[in-house]
């Protein structure tokens, strides 16, 4: 976010606009959108709740996703769902090369993160519920999905 603000400050500044007009202008977006905040399942599950709408809230939420270390595999928007791993880069790279082709095996030796389905729910007062959850549905308690949570919190905020 911080990268995508000054990409936008400078290009304000192209079209015309003075350093503190872009900058106010920036300032005026970012208070429009309401902060998530965390809240606890009645199982200890954390979970994250929007006061937007949830077309607002998937798009903001898959944003999000795309910043952070997560590969997005699927998106059911009917759903809700988001089918995402954790992508660690840098082992991707050390198996992608001829001599970690050499230590680590082919391709069939690479092995894919955990899957994770991110659920963006609407609720009945306008707001919106972002949750980790298994293949049942039910909200998901593990560390991962906690630090999926977290990591999505500070995205979004």
């Amino acid at each position: 976010p911080v990268l995508e603000a000054v990409f936008l400050t400078k290009l304000m500044q192209k079209f015309g606009l003075t350093e503190a007009q872009a900058k106010q202008l920036l300032t005026d977006a970012r208070s429009s959108t309401a902060p998530a905040q965390v809240t606890d399942t009645s199982s200890g599950a954390a979970t994250l709740q929007l006061s937007e709408s949830f077309d607002r809230a998937w798009l903001r939420v898959g944003l999000a996703l795309d910043r952070t270390n997560f590969t997005v595999d699927n998106r059911d928007r009917e759903k809700g769902v988001y089918t995402v791993r954790y992508a660690n880069s840098m082992e991707e790279l050390k198996r992608d090369g001829l001599f970690g082709k050499l230590f680590y095996g082919g391709p069939s030796a690479a092995k894919p993160g955990k899957e994770f389905l991110v659920n963006v729910r609407a609720q009945s007062n306008g707001g919106t519920q972002v949750a980790v959850v298994d293949a049942n549905g039910q909200v998901d308690n593990s560390s991962d999905a906690q630090r999926i949570i977290s990591l999505l919190h500070a995205q979004l905020n």
